[in-house]
C-alpha cells in the first residue's frame, strides 16, 4: 500500500506541474527582473551568392523590471520599465541613457494573457517615442501562447512587426520551452502601408522558456529582413541580369538591403529590484503594439530625416565645386529634413535663394524643392521668377508635383495657385515658345511619350543599340535607335525622306525598373510636304518637351536643356529587434540635354542628332536609432554614359550615313557602413551628433572612355 501511495503522489505532482506550466503564474505586487540584451546589424546582402556584408551593431543594454499589479481569471495586468540603459557600437564606446537611477521614460502598463498573448498596452502620451518604442520592442518578446509539450499551435500575433500568424511548438527540458516562427508570407498588415510581402525576405524565431512556478525564465527573438524589391505593384518587377564588361567585382551592384536582430531577455533576481520604483500614470492610452508602431512611425521618419547639423549640411552642399551628382546623397537629406520641417524650409534655403544667378546652385536650389515637394517655395522662388533661366529650371522641378485632393484650405489654395500659374506660363511668350511649351506640358502633366511615326520608304537603313551598365540589381539601360527612309528619287524636287533619332535611359533599382529620359528628334519630307518636325523630352514618365524644329535655314543648330531631377523613392520601417528601422531607397537623374540639326529644302539634306547626357544617381540605405546612436548601411554612387545618335540624309548626293558614339564619364559605386554619436550636456538635453564614423566595405569605379558604335555611310541605290 505505501508504494502504491508513493505512486499517487509522484503522479499528483507530476500532474500538478504540468497544470501549472499550463499557463503563465505570477505574483501579484512582486518585482520581476530582467536583463536585456537587444542587437541590430544593418548590412547588406549579394543577391546572387545570398552572402551578407559586414555591418556595425548597435547594442542596448538594460535592466527590465516588470511587476503584476492585477489579476483575474484568464489576464494578468502588469507595469514595467528599463533602468541602467547603455547604448554602444559593437559592444565599444558604450553610452548610458541617464544615470542609473533613472527610468526610461515613463511607465508602461500591458495585459497579458495568462495563455501567453499581450493583447493590450497602456502608455502616457507625453512619453517619448523612442523611449516608448524600446519599450514595446522588450514587451513583445515576452509574446507567447503557452502549449503542453510535443503540441503545435497556430496563433494571431498583434505586434510592432505587424500582424501576423505564427506557428509556436512546445518541448519540455528542465522547463517548458515555446519556440514560434514565422516568415514574411504569414502578414496581413504591416504598420508601414507602403510595405507588402513582395518586398521583403523576413524570417523570425522566438523562444520563452516558462519556469515549472509559471513565469518567464527566458524570451529570445531574431529576425532577419532582406529588402528584396521596391517595386510598388504586389509582383516584382523583373530585372535585368547582365554585368559591365570587364568588371571584376560587381558585389555593389548585386547589393540588397538588410538588416537582423536579436532581442534576448533573461531572467535575473537581484536585492537591487526595490530600488526600482514605478510612477502613476497621469495621461495613459491604451492602445495594442501594432498600433503603436503605427503611431511612432511618423516620429521614427521624422527624427530619421531631419538632421541637427542641416546648416551644415547645407553649406557643404552647396559649396562643393563638383558635379551635383556627387552630392545628391546630402540634397536627398535636406530634402528629407525640410519635408520633416516644411515651416523652416525657406529660412534654412534663403542664403541661397538669394544666388539664383548663379547654375549650380540654382540646380541644387531645385532639387531640393523638387525633392520635398515644397510647393510654396517652388512658386515663390521659381514659377513667379522674372528671370528666364529660373523659371525654366522651375518648371523642369514642377513635373516631381502630384496635386492630391488636401482637406487643408491652405494646401488647397496653393494647388489652385500652382495650376493657375503654370496655365499663365504656358501662354506666355516672353521666354520664348520652348519654356511655354514646357509649361504647357507641366500644366496638363501628359503621361504617354509620342511614339515617332515612320512611313514606309522602300529605302530604308536602321541602327538600334542597348548599353548595359550596372549588376542585377541596380543598373542604368542606354538605348538608342535611328532610322534613315528614303524613296529612290534622289536629287528630285519630290524626294521622300525620313531621319529620326531617339535615345533613352532606364533605371533599375531593386527590382524596380522605370525610365528615366527619353529624347528624340525628327524631320522628314513627303512629295514636297513637310512630314515630320519634331523635339521630344520625357522625364521619368512625363513629357517636358515637345516642339517644332525651330530653325529651317541650312545652318547648323543645337538646344539645351538639363537639370538634376529626383526620380523615384521609398522609405520603409519594419521593426528588428527592440527599434524599428528604416530602409530607404531613391534614384535621380542628372540630364544635360542636347539636340542638333542642320535642314536644308534646297539640297533635300537633313542633318540630325539627339545627345541625352543622362547620370543615374542611387542613395540606398537602412537606419537605426537607438536615441544616442545612429547606424547604418549605405549604398551610393552613379552611373552614367552617353550615346549619341547622329545620322544625315543628303538627297543631292543620294547618301545616308550613321555615326553613334558611346562617351562614358567616370562613374564610382560604393557601399558603407557608418556610426554617429548624439553628444549631450544633460542627459538627454542639449544634444548635437558628432561626425559620422565610416567603414567602406566595398567599392568599384569606371574610367571615363570613348568608343564608336557604328560609323557608316550608305549610297542610295535600287
Amino acid at each position: 500500500m505505501k508504494y502504491s501511495y508513493s505512486i499517487v503522489v509522484m503522479m499528483m505532482v507530476m500532474m500538478g506541474l504540468c497544470a501549472a506550466q499550463s499557463q503563465l503564474s505570477y505574483t501579484v505586487g512582486q518585482n520581476y527582473e530582467y536583463q536585456v540584451n537587444g542587437v541590430v546589424l544593418n548590412n547588406g546582402v549579394d543577391s546572387v551568392t545570398s552572402a551578407p556584408t559586414p555591418g556595425y551593431h548597435s547594442v542596448l543594454t538594460s535592466t527590465l523590471v516588470m511587476q503584476p499589479v492585477q489579476e483575474d481569471e484568464n489576464t494578468y495586468l502588469f507595469v514595467m520599465n528599463m533602468w541602467n540603459t547603455v547604448v554602444s557600437i559593437d559592444e565599444s564606446e558604450a553610452t548610458p541613457i541617464g544615470s542609473s537611477s533613472s527610468s526610461l521614460g515613463y511607465d508602461v502598463y500591458f495585459n497579458q494573457s495568462k495563455s501567453g498573448p499581450i493583447n493590450e498596452i497602456i502608455y502616457e502620451t507625453d512619453d517619448s517615442p523612442y523611449y516608448l518604442n524600446v519599450k514595446i520592442g522588450a514587451i513583445n518578446a515576452l509574446q507567447t501562447a503557452v502549449v503542453s509539450a510535443g503540441n503545435m499551435i497556430t496563433i494571431t500575433e498583434n505586434d510592432p512587426i505587424g500582424i501576423h500568424t505564427a506557428t509556436v511548438v512546445g518541448s519540455m527540458q528542465s522547463s517548458l520551452s515555446l519556440s514560434k516562427t514565422f516568415t514574411q508570407v504569414d502578414f496581413s498588415q504591416f504598420p508601414d502601408p507602403t510595405l507588402n510581402p513582395s518586398n521583403i525576405a523576413l524570417a523570425a524565431t522566438g523562444q520563452v522558456t516558462v519556469h515549472p512556478d509559471g513565469y518567464v525564465l527566458s524570451a529570445e527573438l531574431n529576425q532577419s529582413i532582406i529588402l528584396t524589391n521596391i517595386s510598388p505593384s504586389s509582383a516584382s518587377a523583373s530585372a535585368s541580369t547582365a554585368g559591365v564588361a570587364d568588371m571584376n567585382n560587381a558585389t555593389g551592384l548585386n547589393m540588397l538591403l538588410a538588416a537582423g536582430g536579436q532581442l534576448t531577455l533573461t531572467y535575473s533576481p537581484s536585492t537591487s529590484s526595490s530600488s526600482f520604483t514605478f510612477q502613476q500614470a497621469v495621461a495613459p492610452k491604451k492602445a495594442t503594439m501594432f498600433e503603436i508602431a503605427v503611431m511612432t512611425q511618423t516620429q521614427t521618419l521624422a527624427r530619421a530625416h531631419t538632421h541637427d547639423d542641416i546648416s551644415s549640411l547645407i553649406d557643404s552642399s552647396f559649396s562643393f565645386e563638383g558635379e551635383t551628382v556627387k552630392v545628391i546623397s546630402k540634397l536627398n537629406r535636406i530634402a528629407s529634413h525640410i519635408q520633416a520641417n516644411p515651416d523652416s524650409a525657406d529660412i534654412l534655403l534663403s542664403p541661397y535663394t538669394q544666388q539664383m544667378d548663379d547654375e549650380t546652385t540654382r540646380d541644387r536650389l531645385f532639387y531640393i524643392i523638387a525633392a520635398a515637394k515644397n510647393l510654396p517655395l517652388l512658386l515663390k522662388h521659381g514659377l513667379f521668377s522674372d528671370d528666364c533661366s529660373t523659371l525654366s529650371r522651375a518648371l523642369l522641378a514642377s513635373f516631381s508635383f502630384d496635386l492630391h485632393p488636401s482637406s487643408s484650405s491652405e494646401s488647397s489654395s496653393m494647388n489652385e495657385l500652382f495650376v493657375s500659374r503654370l496655365a499663365e506660363l504656358s501662354s506666355d511668350l516672353t521666354c520664348g515658345p520652348q519654356i511655354a511649351n514646357i509649361a504647357l506640358h507641366a500644366s496638363s502633366n501628359l503621361e504617354q511619350f509620342p511614339r515617332i511615326k515612320n512611313n514606309d520608304f522602300p529605302y530604308n537603313k536602321s541602327y538600334e543599340k542597348d548599353v548595359h551598365l550596372g549588376g542585377k540589381l541596380l543598373a542604368a539601360d542606354f538605348d538608342v535607335s535611328v532610322f534613315a527612309g528614303t524613296n529612290f528619287n534622289c536629287n528630285q524636287t519630290y524626294f521622300n525622306y525620313e531621319a529620326s533619332a531617339s535615345s533613352s535611359v532606364t533605371a533599375t533599382l531593386f527590382g524596380y525598373s522605370q525610365q528615366a529620359v527619353a529624347a528624340s528628334i525628327v524631320y522628314g519630307k513627303d512629295n514636297g510636304q513637310t512630314l515630320s518636325d519634331e523635339i521630344t523630352l520625357s522625364v521619368w514618365g512625363k513629357q517636358v518637351y515637345d516642339l517644332q524644329i525651330p530653325s529651317l535655314d541650312c545652318q547648323s543648330h543645337t538646344y539645351p536643356i538639363g537639370g538634376v531631377s529626383p526620380g523615384f523613392t521609398i522609405s520603409h520601417i519594419v521593426w528588428v529587434s527592440v527599434i524599428p528601422v528604416v530602409f530607404s531607397a531613391t534614384a535621380s537623374l542628372d540630364l544635360q540635354a542636347e539636340w542638333g540639326w542642320s535642314v536644308c529644302d534646297a539640297t533635300l539634306s537633313a542633318d540630325i542628332y539627339v545627345s541625352p547626357q543622362a547620370t543615374i544617381a542611387v542613395d540606398t540605405y537602412t537606419y537605426t536609432d537607438l536615441i544616442l546612436l545612429r547606424a547604418g548601411f549605405e549604398l551610393q554612387g552613379s552611373l552614367n554614359t552617353v550615346i549619341t545618335p547622329e545620322l544625315y540624309i543628303h538627297g543631292t548626293q543620294c547618301q545616308i550615313g550613321f555615326d553613334v558614339t558611346e562617351q562614358n564619364q567616370p562613374m564610382d559605386i560604393s557601399f558603407e557602413s557608418f556610426y554617429q554619436w548624439k553628444h549631450c550636456k544633460v542627459i538627454i538635453f542639449d544634444c548635437v551628433w558628432g561626425t559620422r564614423d565610416n567603414q567602406t566595405w566595398w567599392s568599384w569605379s569606371l574610367p571615363s572612355n570613348d568608343v564608336v558604335l557604328f560609323d557608316e555611310t550608305f549610297q542610295i541605290a535600287h
